[in-house]
């Protein structure tokens, strides 16, 4: 378990609708379940009551108390502390991580990843055959303690005279909408794309239809949906609640072009064809930042 000093600390065993603009950064945990300590800078500012907001919907009230995330992601906590003078209200961002994953190297090859039960607990049986001692670096010169408490992600490296088949590595897509709230994850293959289905279910209530995935919170990187994903990403998914004035024209500029392609269908007039061809590159050029 992940303990936060209002503290906050992991204990051992996505993201908030309201983003504050001053809070505390608590850092990361590897862990989903976190015990948070009420813990004033001054002892005569003691609270009679203290109220918590996860950031996930969860509330609880008390100086201690512990709580479990459902997902991993960053979460803004809100912390309200009451007392006879009057009510004090602090932020602090957390990012769990969710529980260590250890990843397996036999001869140089990663062989098996195994993600921990718990925080804070001794590694899994790896259930690796031929090896007899594990090591912290490539070159095994550090041994590695078994028995020891597992409390961050870490690689493991070993040898062994018959070397297992390569694991199939898989990356992770997170994609959050602009106030930071995870739509939607999926795992696909190292070195693979993104299928059809993986950009599906994605439309949320009240955000309209989906405008374009981008690289950053902005929206201004567009992020190429058909390029192989190589490693852990997170996507931001812009809505039409997002659209600004320059999403709109980019649509009225498409629209227009398939109302003109529709017109040069029946009619074939050369000029109607050049029009609507016109419309659609001048919302693509607009589209892609060039007018």
């Amino acid at each position: 378990m992940a303990l936060i000093g209002v503290a906050i600390v992991a204990l051992a065993g996505f993201s908030s609708a309201e983003t504050p603009d001053d809070y505390e950064d608590k850092g990361t945990f590897y862990s989903m379940t976190c015990r948070f300590i009420y813990a004033p800078s001054d002892c005569n500012d003691t609270a009679d009551t203290v109220e918590w907001d996860f950031g996930d919907g969860s509330t609880a009230a008390g100086k201690i108390v512990d709580h479990t995330y459902s997902e991993t992601g960053v979460y803004y906590v809100k912390q309200t502390a009451t007392n006879t003078i009057g009510t004090s209200v602090a932020w602090y961002k957390v990012e769990i991580l969710g529980y260590p994953v250890i990843s397996y190297y036999v001869n140089g090859t990663l062989v098996k990843t195994v993600q921990q039960d718990a925080y804070g607990v001794a590694a899994k049986n790896s259930g690796i055959d031929g090896v007899s001692a594990w090591y912290t670096d490539r070159g095994m010169t550090s041994a590695y303690d078994m028995s020891s408490y597992v409390t961050r992600s870490l690689s493991l490296y070993g040898s062994s005279s018959n070397t297992p088949a390569p694991a199939e590595s898989q990356v992770t897509v997170t994609f959050m909408d602009s106030e930071g709230n995870v739509v939607k994850t999926v795992s696909v293959d190292q070195g693979s794309r993104l299928s059809v289905s993986d950009l599906k279910d994605m439309v949320g209530k009240d955000k309209g239809m989906i405008l374009g995935f981008y690289t950053d919170s902005e929206f201004t990187t567009v992020f190429n949906v058909a390029k192989s994903i190589d490693s852990d990403v997170t996507v931001y998914v812009k809505y039409g609640s997002d659209a600004g004035t320059d999403d709109y024209i980019v649509i009225g500029l498409a629209v227009a072009g398939i109302v003109a392609l529709i017109v040069a269908a029946v009619t074939r007039h050369p000029i109607v064809i050049l029009a609507a061809v016109a419309l659609f590159a001048a919302a693509g050029i607009h589209y892609f930042g060039v007018i």
